[in-house]
C-alpha cells in the first residue's frame, strides 16, 4: 500500500507539473511568435527610414537562426509524425520564403531603389509567420476559458459559502426570539420572526438554484465547508488532550501547526468535485443503502419528476402519495 501511495503521488505530481511545463512552452511559443514580428517591423523601419548595415548584419544572422531552426523543426517533426499536417506545411512553406529571404539580404547590399524595393517586399512576407500561432491558439482559447471558469467557480462558491452561513445566522436569530425573554411586544417579535424567516426562504431559494445550475461549484463548497468542520473538531479534541496533559506539548504544537496548516490549503484552495449521480444519491438514503431489493424496486417504479423554482411539492395536511427523494436543489 505504501508503494502504491508514493507512485500514485509521483504520478500526481508529474501530471502537475506537466501541465505547468505544457503552458510554459506555449507562452514562450506565442513570446517568440511576437518577438519575431516586432524584429520584422524593426527591419522594415530599418530599410525604409534608416538604412543601417550594421542593423541589417543583425537582422539577417536572426533570419538565418530562425530559418535553420524550422527547417530541423519540421524535419523532425514529419520524422515523428509521418504525416505532413497544415502546420507542417506552413513551415514548408516559410522555409523557401526565408531562404530566398537570405540571399536577397545577402546579395543585394547596395542602395538601389529596385534593390531596396525587393528586400522590403521580401521583409514584409515574413508577417505569414504568424500564421503559426494559430497552432497553439486552441490550447491557449482552452486554458483562457479554464481560467475565466476558475474564478466563476471560485466566486459562486464563496457565494454559497456566505448564503449557508446567512441562513445558519436566521437560524441562530429564530431561535433565540423565540427562547429569549425579550423586552418587545409580541407583534414585533412576531415581525422579526416572520421577516427572518422569510429571509432564509429566499436564501435557501437561491441556493437551490444555485446547486441546480452548478452542481459541480454546491459539491465543492459542500465538501470544503465538511473539511473544514472536521478540521476544526479535531482541533477542539487536540486543545482538550492538551489541557488534560494527554499529550506532550511538543506533539501537540507539531500537530496543531499540521491542522492549521491544512486548514489554510483548504480555505485557499479550490476544489472541484464532480457530483454524485443520481443513483448514488438514492443509494445514500439510509433506509435504502442497506437494502439493493428496494433500491432496484424504486429504480424500476419511480418516476423522474421536475419542479420550476417556487413550485409547490407538499403542503401541510397533505395525503401523500408517495415518496420523494431530492436529486437537485433545495426544498424548503
Amino acid at each position: 500500500k505504501q508503494e502504491l501511495w508514493l507512485k500514485l503521488r509521483e504520478l500526481v505530481f508529474l501530471e502537475r507539473n506537466m501541465h505547468y511545463l505544457g503552458i510554459t512552452i506555449r507562452a514562450f511559443v506565442i513570446f517568440l511568435h511576437f518577438f519575431d514580428v516586432t524584429i520584422t517591423v524593426m527591419q522594415m523601419a530599418n530599410e525604409i527610414f534608416i538604412h543601417n548595415k550594421r542593423h541589417r548584419t543583425v537582422f539577417f544572422w536572426y533570419n538565418l537562426t530562425y530559418i535553420t531552426f524550422h527547417i530541423v523543426l519540421l524535419l523532425f517533426r514529419y520524422s515523428v509524425k509521418r504525416v505532413m499536417t497544415l502546420w507542417e506545411a506552413i513551415i514548408l512553406l516559410i522555409v523557401p520564403f526565408g531562404i530566398v529571404d537570405l540571399m536577397a539580404t545577402h546579395i543585394l547590399t547596395t542602395d538601389e531603389v529596385v534593390f531596396n524595393f525587393i528586400i522590403i517586399a521580401l521583409t514584409a512576407s515574413r508577417f505569414f509567420r504568424i500564421l503559426q500561432i494559430g497552432e497553439v491558439c486552441p490550447t491557449l482559447i482552452k486554458m483562457l476559458i479554464e481560467f475565466c471558469e476558475s474564478h466563476i467557480r471560485q466566486h459562486l462558491s464563496e457565494g454559497y459559502d456566505i448564503g449557508r452561513s446567512y441562513i445558519r445566522g436566521r437560524q441562530e436569530v429564530m431561535r433565540r426570539l423565540t427562547n429569549m425573554d425579550l423586552d418587545l411586544s409580541d407583534d414585533v417579535l412576531s415581525k422579526y420572526a416572520a421577516t427572518c424567516r422569510q429571509h432564509k426562504l429566499e436564501a435557501t431559494r437561491m441556493m437551490g438554484y444555485l446547486q441546480m445550475q452548478h452542481p459541480v461549484v454546491s459539491t465543492s463548497a459542500k465538501t470544503r465547508q465538511a473539511m473544514r468542520i472536521t478540521l476544526k473538531s479535531q482541533l477542539d479534541k487536540l486543545r482538550h488532550l492538551q489541557r488534560e496533559r494527554a499529550i506532550g506539548h511538543q506533539d501537540g504544537a507539531s500537530l496543531e501547526k499540521k491542522i492549521y496548516t491544512k486548514l489554510a490549503k483548504v480555505n485557499m484552495q479550490l476544489l472541484i468535485i464532480t457530483p454524485p449521480s443520481n443513483d448514488e444519491i438514492i443509494f445514500t438514503v439510509p433506509w435504502i443503502s442497506n437494502n439493493p431489493d428496494l433500491f432496484k424496486f424504486i429504480k424500476a417504479k419511480g418516476r423522474k419528476l421536475l419542479y420550476n423554482p417556487g413550485d409547490v411539492i407538499v403542503t401541510q395536511m397533505y395525503t401523500p402519495r408517495g415518496i420523494s427523494i431530492i436529486l437537485d436543489g433545495i426544498a424548503v
